[in-house]
């Protein structure tokens, strides 16, 4: 059975009413991450639910601009991976490294 490694603290104490602890490994980064696109999705989900029919009239451009759309998302997620790609690769080689030696460390 694999267990996770609680976050280690770099040397800060939390304090009462203090929100913020530095972490180790990126986690504060990652549950930020986290909380905001749980944020994001429950907007979106929200906005969802609460709208009312449009009645609208879509013209055949509207198909050609929706392709577009999703052309140019596709490119911009593309392009941010390909700036980030060695800052990615490193945190996953990382965490890679971080679970063979626990699984090691277990036998």
């Amino acid at each position: 059975m694999l267990v996770r490694p609680k976050p280690r603290l770099h040397g800060v104490q939390k304090q009462p009413g203090v929100r913020s602890v530095h972490m180790a490994g990126g986690e504060h980064v990652k549950s930020t991450i986290v909380r905001i696109s749980v944020l994001v999705l429950t907007a979106c989900v929200a906005a969802w639910c609460l709208a009312t029919p449009a009645h609208a009239y879509l013209d055949p451009g509207a198909g050609n601009a929706l392709l577009q759309g999703i052309i140019g998302g596709v490119a911009v997620v593309t392009g941010f991976l390909a700036y980030h790609w060695q800052r990615l690769r490193a945190l996953l080689h990382r965490r890679d490294r971080r679970d063979a030696h626990t699984e090691s460390r277990a036998r």
